[in-house]
């Protein structure tokens, strides 16, 4: 989640590397500018899941921005 908002991976869109037309896969993260970060949170296990549904029960990277 990025200032309240949630954020997934499948959000950064790729070209198909099965058939070589090159393209690179990276983490969505890799969007935001590391000067822009504030705080960052880790949440885990079932308190993730209890606030931000079944998506996060395998945990939750919490971003707070300093325009956030």
């Amino acid at each position: 989640m990025v200032d309240g908002i949630p954020y997934f991976a499948d959000q950064i869109e790729t070209s198909n590397q099965s058939f070589g037309n090159g393209g690179a896969y990276a983490s969505a993260f890799s969007t935001i500018d590391p000067n822009d970060i504030a705080s960052i949170t880790v949440l885990k296990g079932a308190s993730a899941a209890a606030l931000y549904g079944s998506r996060a029960a395998n945990g939750v990277i919490y971003i707070t921005t300093k325009s956030g």
